[in-house]
Parts: C-alpha cells; structure tokens; sequence
C-alpha cells in the first residue's frame, strides 16, 4: 500500500475509530465534538484562521474518502467516518455567535455538557434518520462527495436545532 493510500485510510478512518465493529459512526462522532469545540472557541478569537483550518480539514477529508473509495471500490462503508467527524463538528459553528459565553471557564459545566449532548444527539439523529437532503444526498449522490455531504448537510441541521434550542432558552431565561 503506498504512503498515499496508508494516509487517506487513516483520515478516512479517523486513525482507525471507523475500524469499530459496534456503531463505528456513533464512534466517529465522538472526535467531532471536540474538533466542533475547539474551532467554535476558536473563532471568537480568530475567525479567519479558525474557518481557513475549517475549509482545509474538509479538504483533507474529502480527499481520504476519494482515496478510500477508490481503493475498495465501494460507495458509503461504515469504515469512512472522516465524514462523522466533519458532519458532527459543523452542529457547533453557530456557538460564538450565539452563546459566547459558553466558552467562558466560569460557565456551569451542566450547560456546557447539555450544549454537548443536545449537539451529539441531534447530528446523530439527522446522520441516521436522514430526513429531507440528508436522505435525497444520500439515495441519489452515489459518488465520494455524497458519501462526505450527507453528514455535512446532517451538521447544518444539527447546527439549525442548536440555534433554534438555544435561541428559545436565552428567550425564556
């Protein structure tokens, strides 16, 4: 296997999470939370950068998946997760817009792990139920970027019940 196709399984797989024989999507997910985090807190400090890094790690990871899929011939494997991972990071890109204090130390940690669950458990639920273009991207995009834009697009959702979730709490708090 050349050093190429060793790198984009490897991204592709998230280092191996995708390999889980139980729930490897609900797995890959799990990175998504922090890689989410980290960027949503580091764009109240630096926007700029923080979306470059974003747009670059989107990249790279629609690049492992073309590696991937090319490799084995296959559309959508449970291995790939690359796809989680970016689709579960999106749910948290509203935050520093919308609740920057969330990222305040001083802020309860139940708010911060309600605001974790809330994201996890929406993006999963969009992953797996696939409603609307979830589910249109998902039958009729048989290709790499399909297989990378169904999560992406189950993010923006996730993202929207965040906002719509949070908006109503800040309202009546």
């Amino acid at each position: 296997m050349t050093l190429t196709r060793r790198i984009g399984w490897a991204v592709a797989t998230a280092c191996g999470i995708g390999l889980s024989p139980v729930a490897p999507g609900t797995f890959g997910s799990v990175p998504g939370l922090f890689l989410g985090w980290w960027l949503a807190r580091g764009m109240q400090q630096n926007p700029l950068f923080y979306s470059t890094v974003f747009v670059g790690l989107l990249a790279i990871g629609l690049w492992s998946v073309i590696v991937f899929e090319a490799a084995t011939g296959s559309h959508d494997d449970q291995r790939v997760v690359i796809d989680e991972v970016m689709g579960q990071s999106l749910a948290f890109l509203p935050l520093p817009w919308l609740a920057p204090n969330l990222f305040d130390p001083a802020t309860p940690a139940p708010v911060a792990v309600a605001v974790f669950a809330l994201a996890f458990a929406s993006f999963r639920l969009f992953d797996i139920w696939k409603p609307g273009p979830v589910g249109w991207i998902d039958r009729n995009i048989h290709t790499p970027l399909g297989t990378y834009l169904d999560d992406l697009v189950a993010g923006v959702m996730a993202a929207c019940l965040l906002c719509l979730v949070l908006s109503a709490y800040f309202l009546w708090s």
